[in-house]
């Protein structure tokens, strides 16, 4: 067997951050659904008193990009609160238009979950009674706890399924090309002009 196409998920432990994170949700506190970016609350990387934990997901954004050999100007575009519970999962989603997301777990029991179309199934359900292994699976459950950060690509395809409490800080960033020298992907926003 020959594995093709990895997808990369980048995790580290950031516990020194969550009690600041935790507290700091008083000034971005949103009114409806179970997440901020229902809600119109999706700027928490502009509240000063967490500067400096965005420059550490930031170098954390750096260092998985770095994996990868590419370099890019990474730009914060939106950040919210969610908060559900066991009655109150969060559904099946990506995150277009954006690039990289991320999640800082606040409080977690429960695995975020990620899932793709299986390139190996030859129509749906083939594999729906199989035994799971890494051929025939598209589901991919990563184990949460408290100060937990993940960062993965924006069009990956997530969901919980929430045996209790679930606080967390997520975001979604949007990758600009350092220089005018490249011809695909994006030119950096202080180059663009709006109508």
């Amino acid at each position: 067997m020959v594995n093709l196409f990895p997808t990369c998920l980048y995790k580290a432990d950031l516990p020194e951050y969550v009690q600041w994170v935790s507290r700091r949700y008083d000034h971005h506190e949103f009114n409806q659904g179970l997440t901020g970016e229902l809600d119109g609350q999706v700027l928490v990387h502009l509240d000063p008193q967490l500067a400096s934990f965005f420059f550490e997901i930031s170098d954390h954004v750096h260092k998985y990009l770095a994996e990868m050999k590419c370099v890019y100007d990474v730009h914060f575009m939106k950040t919210w609160y969610t908060i559900t519970d066991a009655e109150n999962p969060v559904p099946c989603h990506c995150h277009d238009p954006a690039h990289i997301s991320w999640v800082y777990y606040l409080e977690a029991e429960d695995p975020l979950c990620f899932s793709s179309d299986s390139p190996n199934e030859w129509f749906p359900e083939a594999f729906a009674h199989a035994e799971k292994n890494f051929f025939n699976t598209s589901v991919w459950e990563e184990n949460t706890a408290p100060g937990n950060l993940l960062i993965f690509p924006a069009k990956l395809r997530h969901h919980t399924y929430n045996t209790g409490p679930r606080f967390s800080l997520a975001g979604d960033i949007l990758l600009t090309n350092t220089d005018l020298n490249r011809e695909g992907g994006l030119t950096n926003p202080k180059y663009w002009k709006s109508f």
